[in-house]
């Protein structure tokens, strides 16, 4: 039976990115009959937990990064695991230089047998040394596992493009999959009339200016009570800005409490700054696609490139405009961008799905991609 390892550094709960991601990887191998045990830090608070959660590693510490160190027995003795597998993959989607490194040492200490998938979210420019640094770990992996053993793969076409063209080697695009089992409105009961009030949702509990930040404080100086809408945004924004019409949810909401907001929203408000998000995904994104909902985004970014390719050049906005409050309320009355989100949310719900990730997974632990 294969055999899949991933070690989740950063898991620390069941909130954000990587339980719920590793949740619905779990779907996907399952689907092919194969396993998969989740490395974990001792820290996560997550409890009662199945055996295939393994909490055997320490967290990475960021801060003083020579006190990782105390990682290096914790990664040998996973390793040491991992060679026992005859058919086994080690996965990595959650990695910096220096989870790269420990891991480099363990694999060079231990010498497994198994193949290495290591997922790459970020562009080459923005990692140590401007890639330099992955170039020439990605190269001694190969040189221990054997470079037919160690392949490359991330979520964004954008980033398989430019990483692959730097690193001269082939990143395989995979879907994004836990954006399953939405219940998903009718257009009917989506569509809203002038008089009623509607809600915007800036989603997310880190306030940062990456996020947008700056964009909705100048939507706090715009908007008006009259204006018939309301902002809803986390709770820690709450120091930051300000207005009547804002209204504050938990900073952290489970993942019931997200989908019911994405629900009730009208526009999914995604002004992340193209310097940032210029190639990597949002999985918020993807999530809102699928639901049927209506995300805005900033131009030179991922989601723009996404939502340009399904002619939906509306939904990429100028939020420097003064008109900004307008154009997003015609937004919601708009009927032609329902029936081309609808299209995009077909296209997506195929491709971003656990039953879609599986048969990659198989395509490429086969060698047919």
């Amino acid at each position: 039976m294969i055999t899949f390892y991933s070690i989740i550094v950063s898991l620390k709960n069941e909130l954000g990115h990587f339980f719920e991601y590793n949740h619905s990887l779990t779907k996907a191998i399952e689907l092919n009959g194969w396993k998969h045990i989740k490395v974990i830090p001792k820290s996560c608070s997550l409890s009662d937990l199945d055996d295939s959660w393994q909490k055997t590693i320490n967290e990475i510490n960021h801060k003083n990064k020579f006190k990782n160190i105390n990682n290096v027995v914790p990664f040998i003795k996973n390793v040491k695991k991992i060679k026992k597998d005859k058919e086994a993959v080690l996965f990595i989607e959650d990695f910096n230089l220096i989870v790269l490194l420990l891991l480099l040492f363990a694999v060079l200490w231990v010498r497994p047998k198994c193949q290495l998938w290591l997922f790459h979210r970020f562009e080459y420019k923005i990692t140590f040394l401007k890639g330099k640094a992955y170039k020439l770990i990605h190269y001694f992996f190969e040189k221990i596992l054997d470079k037919k053993n160690v392949k490359y793969l991330t979520d964004s076409d954008l980033i398989a493009k430019l990483n692959g063209e730097y690193y001269i080697r082939k990143f395989n695009v995979f879907p994004i999959p836990h954006t399953n089992n939405f219940v998903i409105p009718s257009n009917d009961s989506r569509k809203k009339t002038e008089l009623e009030k509607k809600l915007f949702w800036w989603p997310g509990g880190l306030i940062r200016k990456e996020k947008g930040l700056d964009v909705i404080q100048k939507i706090a100086k715009l908007l008006k009570q009259q204006d018939n809408i309301n902002i809803v945004l986390a709770e820690a924004a709450h120091e930051f800005v300000r207005n009547e019409n804002f209204v504050y949810i938990p900073t952290y909401l489970t993942r019931e409490g997200y989908l019911e907001w994405m629900g009730k929203s009208d526009l999914i408000l995604l002004p992340y700054v193209g310097e940032s998000y210029q190639y990597k995904t949002s999985g918020i994104f993807v999530e809102s696609i699928c639901f049927g909902n209506i995300p805005v985004v900033s131009d030179n970014t991922w989601m723009a490139h996404e939502l340009k390719k399904f002619n939906l050049d509306e939904l990429v906005l100028n939020w420097e405009d003064n008109s900004i409050i307008e154009k997003l309320r015609t937004i919601t009355l708009n009927n032609f961008i329902r029936e081309k989100l609808d299209f995009m949310r077909k296209f997506y719900e195929k491709f971003h799905s656990i039953n879609n990730y599986s048969i990659k997974l198989k395509e490429l632990l086969e060698n047919k991609v």
